[in-house]
């Protein structure tokens, strides 16, 4: 099982990284022109920030946890084109696509 800093440096170093403040701008796309992506795959916010997903749900299950195949129970959600979650507490929240997720469809939400 890889540790989160692993996950974290290998999304870094795949996906890319994006920084927000605020609730109101902390959306990750995928899917369409991204393909097996989220854009930004890795995320920093704020204890208290919500951040919404954007994509097309029904064929890219969202799941939080470490890595694939397993889910941490914190958020998860299969249907619908937009899910947001709220974090409560600072640390470091991996998630990934649970159908996509050996293709690298994986990222992490940064919350300080």
């Amino acid at each position: 099982m890889k540790s989160r800093h692993a996950i974290v440096a290998a999304v870094l170093f795949a996906g890319g990284c994006g920084s927000s403040s605020g609730s109101g701008g902390n959306v990750v796309q995928f899917g369409g022109a991204l393909g097996l992506a989220y854009n930004p795959g890795v995320l920093a916010v704020h204890v208290g920030d919500t951040v919404t997903w954007e994509g097309d749900f029904g064929t890219h299950p969202l799941v939080s946890g470490p890595s694939c195949g397993q889910a941490d129970g914190l958020f998860e959600n299969s249907a619908g084109a937009r899910f947001s979650f709220t974090f409560q507490q600072a640390g470091t929240y991996p998630y990934h696509c649970n159908v996509h997720c050996g293709s690298g469809m994986q990222g992490v939400i940064h919350v300080e």
